[in-house]
């Protein structure tokens, strides 16, 4: 596989796992051991609708407050796409199944 190609791959994979484990995680320690794990602690996350949040306290905080408002939600990604270093992940949460 060319090498574009598998850094490709990598970042659909964080992605999910980006939604699965940190937006779409009930529990608020699983959740944070998600975010150290995924996020590095100057990382960055933009909200379109709400702004920017640095570091892996403010996703923490973001994160949990998303999930309690789609508490009995699942959460699905959409098509992703990168933009520089940058990847826009698209999602949609509504009733499971």
């Amino acid at each position: 596989m060319p090498r574009g190609d598998k850094h490709a791959l990598q970042h659909i994979d964080l992605a999910d796992s980006h939604l699965r484990d940190v937006f779409g995680e009930n529990d608020p320690a699983r959740r944070r051991a998600a975010i150290d794990e995924i996020y590095t602690e100057d990382c960055v996350f933009y909200d379109p609708s709400k702004g920017v949040y640095r570091g892996r306290d403010e996703i923490d905080r973001i994160a949990g407050a998303i999930k309690a408002t789609h508490l009995n939600s699942d959460i699905s990604q959409l098509p992703s796409r990168g933009i520089g270093q940058w990847r826009l992940v698209r999602w949609v949460s509504g009733p499971p199944g």
